[in-house]
C-alpha cells in the first residue's frame, strides 16, 4: 500500500507520496505476515523528457514486478516527445493491464499550458480535473490508505482553488507525513512509512525531491 496525493491548483500540480515498500506472505490458514523491504522506494516518476508525473498505490503486485524498473522501461520503449498526457495515461493503462497490475495510478502534467490529471483504476482511464463542459477543476486526489487524509480535509475545509503552488506543496507533504506518523503510531503493522517524496509541475517545468 502507498499513500499519495495529487493537488491541482491554478499555479501548477503537486504530487506527494510515502516511500515504504512491503512484502506480504499468505498462509494456508488465511493469515498473513507483512514486513518492510525498503523505506526508500521511489513512488513518484517523471516521463516524457521529465515533464509528466506519475504516482501509484497497489495492494498487491505480481512476484518480481517493480514499478521503478517498469516505468523506466515504459518511458524508454513506449513514449515519444509527441505523446500527450492523455496518450501517456492510455498507453500506461494498457501496459499495466498486461502486467496484471491492481491498484490506482495518477498521471499528471501539462499540454499546451493546460493541466491534465488522469486516474488509472479498474482498467479505465478517467480525466479528473475537468467538468463535463471541459472547464478546469482545481482538486486534490488521494490514493491508498486515505481515511486519515479524508478526516483531516473534512475538518480543515481547505479551498484547493485558492492555494498557491507552495501552499499546495505544504498541504500535500503535511497530509502524507501525518498519515505516516498516524498509522505508525498504531499497534498494528503499517505498510505506509519512510520519508515523503514530492514533485511540483509548472507548465513543462518540474522539481522532484526524492
Amino acid at each position: 500500500m502507498t499513500i499519495f496525493t495529487t493537488i491541482c491548483v491554478p499555479e501548477g500540480i503537486v504530487m506527494t507520496s510515502d516511500s515504504r515498500l512491503t512484502q506480504r506472505f499468505d498462509y494456508e490458514d488465511g493469515s498473513y505476515t507483512e514486513f518492510d523491504i525498503s523505506n526508500e522506494e521511489q513512488k513518484i516518476f517523471l516521463v516524457r523528457n521529465n515533464e509528466i508525473g506519475i504516482t501509484y498505490t497497489s495492494n498487491r503486485m505480481r512476484d518480481g514486478f517493480r514499478m521503478p524498473e517498469f516505468i523506466s522501461r515504459f518511458n524508454r520503449l513506449h513514449l515519444s516527445q509527441e505523446d500527450s498526457v492523455k496518450s501517456i495515461a492510455t498507453k500506461l493503462n494498457d501496459c499495466l493491464i498486461n502486467e496484471e497490475f491492481t491498484g490506482s495510478v495518477v498521471v499528471a502534467g501539462y499540454d499546451y499550458n493546460l493541466p491534465f490529471v488522469f486516474l488509472l483504476e479498474n482498467d479505465e482511464v478517467t480525466l479528473l480535473n475537468r467538468t463535463e463542459d471541459g472547464e478546469i477543476i482545481f482538486c486534490i486526489t488521494r490514493g491508498g490508505e486515505i481515511d486519515r487524509i479524508n478526516d483531516l480535509l473534512d475538518k480543515s475545509c481547505v479551498e484547493i482553488k485558492e492555494l498557491s503552488l507552495n501552499q499546495a506543496l505544504e498541504l500535500g507533504v503535511k497530509l502524507t507525513q501525518d498519515s505516516i506518523d498516524y498509522y505508525n503510531s498504531l499497534p498494528e503493522y503499517s505498510n505506509i512509512g519512510g520519508t515523503v517524496s514530492h514533485l511540483t509541475i509548472q507548465g513543462n517545468m518540474t522539481a522532484f525531491v526524492k
